[in-house]
């Protein structure tokens, strides 16, 4: 766990587009509507921070850490062979060159789904994606400002990633936004001597903009006002994390999170210099499978 300390971080990011709109996807080929497009992505931090706030097996530090890195760096792809299925990949490596946060190993592939449409209130989604237990973890880093995603999602069980591979049924209508997934289960093809899948859901309502994609964009920086509360949950049975506390990272135990979350960005002209809100209220619980099977109750 790392020791509190002071930290200061500074970050700026270039999104490399057709040097339109931020964010821009690049057209491949000819046609009003490209099959396929692509995007370039890549977010540069400076920091300086304690002594103390380096990742585990990182050397000890004997003087506060000044540190210049490759936040992300990220290529995009979309093909939609049709109006009603997409293919989406998201490949790129993270924390390059870092003290302060550990280094991806290499190149990997973040995103990589499918997608089917049969109206906006009806989708299904296949592959790898974010699970969908609270509306920071479902946004984008690259619209974010410093203080817009929280340490909430960080500790919550199976808390190894925010993506796993799976199914989920989701969609919208009105202010409604749902989402229902399935997934294979974190750590389960490498620790784990069972199989249990995971399952994750989000229900939410909109007020002023409605936001419809499958994940969000998060802090607007003054183009969109948005007020939004959600509840979800997320369970998997006979589960290991390497993470845990100390006498725990080899228990199997039954983990069940359930989160309400409100998004308040009350970005416009009568609301300029205003910094968005956010509040999360979470109950995580687990026991040992030994306990839960003399009948003790879980949190």
């Amino acid at each position: 766990m790392r020791n509190a300390g002071r930290a200061l971080v500074l970050a700026g990011f270039v999104i490399l587009s057709t040097g339109q709109a931020a964010l821009g996807w690049i057209p491949v080929g000819g046609g009003e509507k490209p099959k396929l497009e692509i995007e370039t992505r890549f977010m540069f931090w400076g920091d300086d921070s304690g002594k103390d706030l380096v990742p585990a097996g990182t050397p000890p530090q004997t003087e506060d850490v000044q540190d210049f890195f490759i936040r992300r760096a990220r290529f995009l792809a979309r093909y939609s062979p049709t109006e009603t299925l997409e293919l989406y990949l998201q490949a790129g490596q993270d924390n390059w060159g870092a003290k302060v946060a550990t280094d991806d190993s290499g190149l990997k592939i973040k995103d990589f789904f499918v997608n089917w449409r049969v109206r906006n209130s009806f989708q299904t989604v296949a592959g790898q994606f974010k699970v969908p237990f609270l509306r920071n973890n479902l946004e984008s880093g690259f619209n974010q400002l410093l203080v817009d995603r929280p340490s909430v999602s960080s500790i919550r069980p199976a808390r190894e990633g925010s993506r796993d591979v799976g199914v989920m049924a989701w969609g919208d209508a009105g202010g409604w936004q749902y989402r229902a997934a399935l997934f294979d289960g974190s750590d389960q093809e490498d620790l784990n001597t069972g199989s249990s899948p995971r399952g994750s859901g989000r229900v939410a309502w909109n007020w002023w903009t409605r936001e419809k994609g499958l994940g969000y964009t998060g802090t607007s920086i003054g183009q969109q006002r948005v007020l939004q509360i959600g509840v979800q949950g997320d369970v998997q049975s006979d589960r290991l994390d390497p993470a845990d506390s100390t006498g725990f990272t080899t228990a199997q135990r039954d983990y069940g999170a359930w989160a309400v979350d409100l998004y308040l960005d009350p970005s416009g002209h009568a609301a300029e210099g205003v910094t968005p809100l956010r509040a999360d209220v979470c109950d995580l619980g687990a026991l040992p499978e030994a306990e839960i099977d003399a009948g003790v109750d879980g949190a």
